[in-house]
């Protein structure tokens, strides 16, 4: 599986579990960075939400050694800017 691969897959799984999130993921070459912006998450403060960005986080770390993957949010000042792909929830 490759990185992009997991990371959409993972995402996926996200927006089934945290179903009024939305979720912007862009690849950028020039930095090496695979980037994932919460746009929207009640739960983005919770516990749950903490363990399942780090369980994330390990996991790929693990799988793709030589890659980079950073999560932002609204409150960053690193934004997507032209995402490859946005993920919405049912209850968005």
């Amino acid at each position: 599986m490759e990185a992009k691969e997991f990371i959409k897959t993972e995402l996926s799984f996200f927006i089934n579990k945290f179903k009024n999130s939305k979720l912007q993921y862009q690849y950028d070459s020039d930095s090496l960075v695979h980037f994932v912006e919460i746009i929207k998450c009640d739960k983005y403060d919770s516990e749950e939400y903490i363990q399942w960005e780090d369980d994330v986080y390990d996991r790929f770390v693990s799988a793709f050694p030589n890659k980079n993957i950073c999560f932002v949010s609204g409150k960053d000042p690193v934004r997507v800017v032209f995402p490859e792909e946005i993920f919405i929830g049912d209850e968005y």
